[in-house]
């Protein structure tokens, strides 16, 4: 009884897991803020795009890696702190990067 709740469990959360949308945050998301801020939100919504996808296909896992290695997607952490120093004294930029941080962790 207990392996077939698991099993149940397993295929409900994969069902959900595989049919979530990407939802981008809204346009005016970038508006008002510096070249490297804006740069780096495009990076990582980029990065959640082709992170979403299915890489079982090796053409389109061969896109999704040319993908990731292009915006650098193995920086993002460290290029976030970067932009945090960078920006230590202003609020709006500092709190527009945490907006980011949570919306695209909750993507994931």
């Amino acid at each position: 009884m207990m392996a077939r709740l698991l099993a149940l469990a397993f295929f409900l959360l994969a069902g959900t897991a595989s049919a979530q949308t990407l939802t981008l945050p809204p346009p005016n998301f970038r508006q008002n803020m510096p070249a490297d801020v804006t740069a780096w939100l495009t990076r990582e919504e980029q990065c959640t795009k082709w992170y979403a996808e299915d890489p079982s296909d090796p053409k389109k896992a061969k896109a999704i890696d040319e993908a990731l290695a292009k915006n650098k997607c193995d920086q993002l952490d460290s290029d976030y702190d970067d932009l945090r120093a960078t920006h230590h004294d202003d609020a709006n930029i500092l709190n527009r990067l945490s907006q980011a941080e949570d919306f695209y962790s909750a993507t994931d």
